[in-house]
């Protein structure tokens, strides 16, 4: 079996898909920031949602998918 090796322009371009992504949702939630309609508080809670999630399903995916799970690991 062959083993899949990216490559460079293939990562970069990926890299420049996640900076792009990112770059489109800070914009939509700190423009009604910038005009005033949240409050620092509101920003703090809506950035602190999002990170929370993203980091809940970062540790889900490595919890099923990753090597304890692929029985990798004895435990």
């Amino acid at each position: 079996m062959t083993e899949y090796k990216p490559s460079l322009r293939l990562t970069i371009l990926k890299i420049l898909r996640s900076l792009q992504t990112l770059a489109g949702a800070l914009a939509i939630i700190l423009i009604p920031f910038l005009w005033g309609a949240w409050s620092p508080l509101v920003l703090g809670i809506v950035l602190g949602t999002i990170i929370g999630s993203a980091a809940l399903v970062v540790v889900l995916s490595h919890v099923l998918h990753g090597p304890f799970n692929r029985g990798e690991l004895k435990g």
